[in-house]
């Protein structure tokens, strides 16, 4: 069994039209109808989702006939994280405590939650994994594309465990130099 992450429509769908672009870049330009009848959504939604990457300048579009919308940039310049920030998607939103707050103005927990730290944690790999993943990345087979997502996450782990690694030694030669420092 699989467990999945609660993905929103407005995500799932924004990043296929995205995908969409990437995998025609090649050929040019795509009309939000026909970007719509491929991923079966109203051209209406699309062409909102659109307007989103275009105010974002992750895509450009042209009129005429053979007008529609392209990437602004290479496939391989555009990462997924651009994507989310495009369609104000965070795991983690800043009115988190509100949101989950019952019947109260803020969460019950708000000045000392345990939860906190563990949505910001999956926060931060979700966005150091998606900082690394490019359109080009994901619009390759599902089974490439499984490849990528573990290459970068481990790269995204091993370069937080080298960080954390270097803070903490830092932090051990403070507290040892203040010790000597206090003993003086």
């Amino acid at each position: 069994m699989v467990n999945k992450m609660n993905i929103s429509a407005h995500e799932e769908y924004g990043l296929r039209c995205a995908i969409r672009l990437a995998k025609a870049q090649e050929r040019g330009s795509l009309a939000a109808s026909k970007i719509a009848g491929e991923e079966g959504l109203s051209v209406e939604y699309v062409s909102k989702i659109l307007h989103l990457f275009r105010k974002a300048k992750l895509v450009k579009a042209s009129r005429g006939i053979h007008g529609g919308f392209s990437l602004a940039r290479p496939a391989r310049e555009i990462f997924v994280k651009e994507v989310f920030q495009a369609l104000s998607s965070k795991l983690v939103r800043e009115e988190f405590c509100r949101h989950f707050s019952g019947q109260r103005d803020e969460c019950a927990n708000f000045s000392s939650c345990s939860a906190r730290p563990l949505w910001s944690l999956l926060q931060f790999y979700l966005d150091g994994v998606v900082g690394r993943m490019s359109l080009e990345d994901v619009s390759a087979p599902e089974e490439v594309v499984r490849e990528r997502l573990l290459l970068k996450l481990q790269l995204h782990l091993s370069e937080f465990v080298s960080d954390h690694s270097k803070n903490l030694e830092n932090s051990e030669k403070g507290r040892k130099g203040n010790v000597y420092a206090l003993r003086d």
